[in-house]
């Protein structure tokens, strides 16, 4: 065994629209399409060309229905069915068909998010506004007056409009009237019938209506985030008194209080910590003679994936499998894409034994099969079936915990780039990068069929049962030593999850043929992180 040099360090995340896992049996094939596309007033942009889609992310004061389109990079020798206009309408998603030997439907859409806020002293919660009909109901706490709400700051508009003026009633001695008047904050209003705001953007103004509505916040938990040794509560109270935060074990009878909850306004807090995994427990909140309903809750068990360590392996055929012999379900954890190239061109993926961090390792390596690259790699989930000139793979493993990171040992050897379909041209001669992945999902449809032949895929921006993913592009390891990295999960939401995905590869960008012959990535002792 080499001597071991301990870098632990959380890894730079970036996101890409594909997995490592490729067809090692396809042919290259050109898929007709935009490789850029830049229109005025973008804040960013993204091109998905296994989904064929670009979505336009716009600033504020983009005119979302009169884009000018600054750049359209698509496919040389490609026919397109429609023009692409100088100034295109995104308020609709814009279809465009590339025809190059096969058509590709293209979709160009955007997404816009003005900011909208008003914020007015002793205010319970944010308020909710509408955009359709201009439109806001504002909740105060009970205990401040409607005729007397002082307004701190205000934003409906775009960025650069500004509240001109406030139409309300007033009273004036024992009249009341309709007043109209220009309008500079903080500003103290009668709010007690509804009140209007015009606001002026681009010499347009826009007038909106509130309604201010007194509120008592119950005491009552508002959401319950169970991990596995720590439980996240949150909830309200009506802003007066001395609330607690108290817990048990389920089936004891004394309350504990968490000493560190945080109080805020109608708002209270806590991590309740030092707690037990895969134990249930008993929430509530308590002010006074007020007290929330009981929530019962149970913490995530500190799940392990079965060979992690990558210490078993067994043969089946030529293929070296990371699981033992005559597996079960439960130890069928992870899978490689060997079926499908050891007959060509060997094992892709194998295991190590004399580089490794203690027992046995992985050893991913890209070569060529067929004329084309083919990366290394290892991942969570089930070899299916060759389909076609592609393969068929079941992408994860059930779970219903929620780990905080990945943790383990790497180190990779990059070959410079050789191999590349035309958009990843601009890569030749580089060194290679290697890929982790890691992601939750809760795929009410059960696990993720990849399609290679059909460049069907996992949207990782967009997959709305996502819970957590995060992913690293691993560059050259100085030296010959192991690292030892740790990959945070970052969280898009805490439903409990159904399946864990885990993905390394040899080669980035393997997918589309691209990459360097002997790349070479190994890890060992892998092991998921919990708070």
């Amino acid at each position: 065994m080499r001597r071991l040099s301990k870098i632990t360090a959380a890894l730079l995340l970036l996101v890409s629209a594909s997995s490592c896992l490729r067809n090692d049996m396809d042919y290259p094939v050109v898929l007709a399409g935009i490789t850029d596309f830049k229109v005025g007033l973008q804040k960013g942009v993204k091109i998905d060309a296994s989904a064929r889609t670009v979505v336009v992310d716009l600033e504020e004061t983009a005119d979302i229905s009169a884009l000018n389109v600054e750049s359209c990079v698509y496919t040389e020798g490609a026919q397109l069915s429609r023009d692409i206009p100088a100034v295109i309408d995104l308020s609709e998603p814009f279809k465009v068909t590339f025809t190059y030997y096969r058509d590709y439907e293209w979709t160009i859409s955007a997404t816009q998010t003005i900011e909208r806020y008003v914020n007015v002293e002793n205010q319970s919660g944010d308020p909710s506004i509408s955009e359709d009909n201009h439109r806001i109901v504002l909740n105060v706490l009970n205990t401040q007056s409607l005729s007397s709400i002082t307004f701190n700051s205000m934003k409906l508009g775009p960025r650069g409009s500004k509240v001109v003026s406030t139409t309300g009633y007033e009273k004036d001695g024992s009249t009341t009237a309709l007043v109209t008047k220009d309008i500079r904050f903080p500003v103290t209003l009668d709010c007690v019938m509804d009140r209007t705001f015009d606001v002026l953007y681009k010499g347009k103004t826009t007038t909106w209506t509130l309604v201010a509505v007194p509120y008592t916040p119950p005491v009552e938990i508002k959401s319950i985030v169970p991990w596995a040794y720590s439980i996240d509560v949150k909830g309200s109270f009506n802003g007066a008194g001395s609330p607690e935060l108290q817990y048990r074990e389920a089936g004891e009878e004394e309350w504990q209080v968490w000493e560190d909850a945080k109080v805020a306004g109608v708002g209270i807090s806590g991590r309740i910590s030092d707690l037990y995994d895969g134990v249930e427990y008993e929430i509530r909140i308590v002010n006074g003679d007020m007290v929330s309903d009981v929530r019962t809750v149970r913490t995530d068990k500190a799940t392990q994936l079965y060979n992690s360590n990558f210490d078993t392996w067994s043969t089946s055929g030529k293929s070296w499998c990371p699981y033992p012999a005559n597996a079960t379900d439960d130890q069928r954890v992870w899978d490689t894409a060997n079926n499908a190239t050891s007959f060509f061109a060997g094992n892709v993926t194998s295991p190590e034994e004399s580089f490794v961090v203690k027992g046995k390792a992985v050893k991913m390596e890209s070569v060529m099969v067929a004329g084309m690259l083919a990366g290394g790699n290892i991942y969570v989930g089930d070899f299916i079936k060759l389909q076609g000139l592609g393969a068929e793979i079941a992408w994860g493993f059930p779970f219903d915990s929620k780990p905080k990171a990945l943790k383990g040992y790497y180190h990779y050897t990059p070959a410079k780039v050789t191999q590349f379909q035309n958009q990843y041209s601009y890569l030749e001669g580089k060194d290679d990068i290697g890929q982790f992945q890691i992601l939750l999902t809760d795929w009410a449809a059960g696990q993720f069929h990849v399609l290679s032949a059909e460049y069907k895929f996992v949207d990782f921006e967009n997959d709305p049962e996502i819970i957590a993913f995060s992913e690293v592009m691993l560059p050259k390891t100085e030296g010959d030593e192991y690292i030892e990295f740790t990959l945070p999960l970052e969280y898009r939401n805490y439903r409990t999850p159904k399946y864990i995905i885990i993905v390394a590869c040899s080669s980035f960008y393997a997918n589309y043929y691209t990459g360097g012959v002997g790349s070479t990535l190994y890890i060992d002792e892998f092991s998921l992180e919990y708070e």
